[in-house]
C-alpha cells in the first residue's frame, strides 16, 4: 500500500473509552489510485469513530489498477489505539458481502 495513514483516535472518544469495529468499502480510481468513494458497511457504534475512519480512508492511495471494484477495510478502535486489517477482502463481483 503506497499510502495508508491510520485514522486519528478522536480525543473525546479516548476520554470516554469508546471502542468499536467498523467495515468500510473503499473504491479507488484505477488509473491514479486515488480513493473516490468510502461507504460504511457496518458502523463502529459511534459516529465520531466512523467519521474518523472515513476521513483517513479518503486519504489513502492505492497502486494503479487496484480498488476499482471496492475493497472492504475493517477499522478497529480499541483502548490501545487503532488497527486496520489491510486487504481484508473483496467479493468477485466487487460488491461488499454482508
Amino acid at each position: 500500500m503506497p499510502y495508508a495513514p491510520l485514522p486519528e483516535y478522536p480525543a473525546e472518544a479516548q476520554v470516554k473509552h469508546w471502542t468499536g469495529t467498523g467495515l468500510f468499502l473503499v473504491k479507488a480510481d484505477t488509473d491514479t489510485g486515488v480513493v473516490n468513494g468510502v461507504t460504511t458497511i457496518r458502523r463502529t457504534g459511534h459516529s465520531i469513530l466512523d467519521k474518523a475512519a472515513e476521513k483517513a480512508l479518503y486519504r489513502w492511495k492505492f497502486p494503479p489498477g487496484v480498488g476499482a471494484g471496492g475493497i472492504i477495510i475493517p477499522v478497529t478502535f480499541t483502548t490501545k489505539g487503532v488497527q486496520i486489517s489491510y486487504g481484508a477482502g473483496r467479493t468477485p463481483s466487487g460488491r461488499a458481502s454482508k
